[in-house]
């Protein structure tokens, strides 16, 4: 739902207060504290985040649901603080558009969160590695790298005030954090040993009988001649 209303309204500038701020915030909210609610959602919650973050921050459009890879809007020619507008922009089913004036407001969102006393500088690092990496593991996993830097201090902060036992409300196990995981690995592992095709191993196999049939022949009109 969330990201049928980005491709939907996310191109006109009047609700980037909606998106950009209130929307983003709340989203950001539920990552960092990590309700146990939420278990099993995470992901999805990082992929709005990247979403309304390559919309309306970066030029970047996607496909619907916030799927696949960023595909980076140009500049505008008449304006170098403009992008482009995707040519989705009024197709929302076919992922829409951008905001084509992006805006700061998910950046301060962002740096109003505790980051740390170089959270400017974290914030323009992953602004320059989501530019540069464009595919969805790439920009989810940075995004992930920053939110669970900020989840470790929200829960320093809170201190045993944030754990509420087993409730549902109450703050996940470590090892049920997605925050907390090991970098996702690809899902087809590499193959450890040589890839034969079939087809090829079955046509050398019948080469080489063709190429003993020819020799053994070959002897037998010798010695016809010869004998």
């Amino acid at each position: 739902m969330c990201h049928r209303v980005l491709e939907v309204a996310v191109s006109y500038p009047q609700y980037t207060e909606i998106i950009g701020n209130e929307m983003f915030s709340t989203v950001l909210k539920m990552i960092v504290y990590e309700p146990k609610w939420m278990v099993g959602m995470e992901w999805d919650m990082i992929s709005l985040v990247r979403d309304i973050y390559c919309r309306i921050v970066l030029g970047q459009c996607l496909l619907p649901g916030g799927q696949g890879a960023s595909m980076q809007q140009p500049r505008a020619p008449y304006d170098a603080k403009t992008f482009e507008q995707s040519k989705n922009a009024a197709k929302p089913l076919n992922g829409g558009g951008i905001l084509c004036l992006s805006s700061d407001i998910p950046t301060n969102v962002l740096l109003s969160l505790p980051i740390g006393s170089n959270g400017q500088l974290l914030v323009a690092q992953l602004h320059a590695s989501l530019k540069e990496n464009l595919s969805a593991k790439a920009q989810k996993d940075l995004l992930r790298n920053m939110l669970r830097m900020v989840a470790s201090n929200v829960k320093a902060q809170e201190g045993d005030q944030g754990n509420n036992g087993d409730t549902l409300f109450g703050r996940v196990d470590e090892e049920e954090s997605v925050l907390n995981q090991k970098l996702r690995v690809s899902l087809v592992p590499s193959i450890p040993e040589k890839l034969v095709i079939t087809s090829k191993t079955l046509r050398e196999k019948q080469d080489r009988l063709t190429q003993s049939e020819n020799e053994l022949i070959g002897a037998k009109n010798l010695q016809a001649l010869f004998g």
